[in-house]
């Protein structure tokens, strides 16, 4: 799960999260920024595979 509310995320206890670190409303980055948003993914794919259950990552 991607998410920008990562205390709400814990609490709901989700199998495993991972918390990009932007504004409500753009989770994978501002409009029109590809590169942004394929770092973002691209980093949330690679965490996805190495998190074990209810763990949350924050990337800063």
């Amino acid at each position: 799960m991607v998410t920008i509310l990562p205390l709400a995320t814990q609490k709901l206890g989700v199998p495993r999260a991972v918390h990009i670190g932007t504004e409500i409303g753009s989770p994978f980055g501002e409009p029109g920024d590809a590169d942004g948003q394929e770092a973002a993914l691209l980093y949330c794919l690679n965490a996805a595979s190495r998190l074990r259950r209810g763990e949350v990552e924050h990337r800063r």
